[in-house]
């Protein structure tokens, strides 16, 4: 800003300022030009919890700070939030991201807590947040998050979500480097802290996901330990694992209206593929079952961290997502074969939840 400008008074500033906070300037009428404080945000510590869990492995809240979050707000006046009756007019989809020079989050335009007529700080404002930040356009987090309400558009605020993205482009290793793990949460009727310096919007961000297959374990069931044992004829028996497939069933689109506190609104969208098929392809040519006598059986169990596989927990059209596992194996007899078998998520379809695979091996 140049020195002209520094040479505004301070209300013809402020006023400017309040233009430049709301593209859509469709207040509801009441407040006049004055502003209060400016609208500040801080991240609850307990969002540490909630932001363990990324495409990338595991981490801390530092990975919100890199990646930013995106705001939609609503100014109701004297009035508490009905969505039928507004629009995001305060904020839409403003990004918010970390400085950590002076160790606060930082946006731009500033936006203002509006003020009555007569001065008070009565009036209320929402906030909506979802997290990562996408621009819906070039950003890493838009090949997940591809559609947002309008700005005028009367109703919550929502976002479309494709899982995976464009998958087909860069084959299944690419489809698995574009997870995004969704976060948000809402603040509902905020008003305006008397002291400027308290006047911080704090969010607790939660998984709109689930998640599985984190960590996956293969082990043998009794009856297959039995049959190994029965062939046992004076040397070692062997059980070895030469590939795993895990092919995951998923629903690949959904919308997220950001209405729920306390659990994730999502909500069908058609989809040309309805579906995403995801192969989790593993060669660890693992003994998992070594038979020492015709009653000694020892197992040891093959574990494989992976980022796991982030779902929409939503079933369109009655439509089961599930992950189908195949394991090719061989005895140390030369005899081979093949074991498949079909796991429903509709047990683990919580958003939030984290849930690992055992997947315990038995002779068909």
């Amino acid at each position: 800003m140049n020195r002209n400008w520094k040479l505004l008074s301070g209300a013809c500033l402020l006023h400017l300022l309040l233009l430049t906070a709301c593209t859509n300037d469709e207040r509801p009428a009441g407040p006049d030009a004055r502003q209060g404080s400016a609208v500040a945000f801080s991240v609850s510590d307990d969002t540490v919890r909630a932001t363990t869990r990324t495409a990338q492995g595991t981490t801390d809240i530092s990975v919100l700070q890199t990646e930013g979050f995106g705001v939609f707000a609503c100014y109701t006046g004297l009035y508490r939030y009905v969505s039928s009756t507004t629009t995001s007019n305060l904020m839409w989809n403003q990004q918010v991201t970390y400085d950590n020079t002076l160790d606060r989050w930082t946006y731009s335009p500033l936006a203002y807590w509006p003020s009555t007529e007569s001065g008070g700080d009565d009036t209320y404002a929402t906030f909506f947040a979802y997290a990562p930040y996408s621009d819906g356009t070039s950003d890493a987090a838009s090949a997940c998050i591809v559609d947002f309400s309008l700005p005028g558009e009367t109703g919550d605020p929502w976002l479309t979500y494709q899982l995976g993205g464009t998958m087909y482009a860069d084959g299944a290793d690419g489809w698995k480097a574009r997870q995004v793990d969704l976060l948000y949460d809402i603040q509902r009727d905020q008003q305006r802290p008397y002291l400027p310096s308290a006047s911080r919007v704090t969010f607790l961000f939660r998984h709109a996901l689930a998640c599985v297959g984190d960590r996956i374990t293969v082990t043998c069931s009794d009856a297959l330990q039995a049959y190994l044992k029965s062939l046992y004829s004076g040397s070692d028996v062997t059980f070895t694992l030469n590939t795993l497939c895990l092919a995951y069933t998923l629903t690949q689109k959904g919308r997220l209206v950001l209405n729920g506190s306390a659990t994730p609104n999502w909500k069908a969208v058609d989809s040309g593929d309805a579906t995403v098929t995801r192969l989790l392809v593993f060669n660890p040519d693992q003994v998992i079952a070594t038979v020492t006598s015709a009653t000694d059986c020892t197992l040891t169990d093959y574990a494989v961290t992976d980022q796991g596989i982030f779902y929409i927990p939503l079933e369109l059209d009655g439509h089961q997502q599930s992950v189908t596992t195949t394991v090719d194996y061989t005895f140390s007899t030369g005899d081979s074969g093949q074991l498949q078998t079909t796991l429903s998520l509709s047990s683990i379809r919580q958003a939030g939840e984290e849930r690992d695979l055992r997947l315990v091996l038995s002779l068909p």
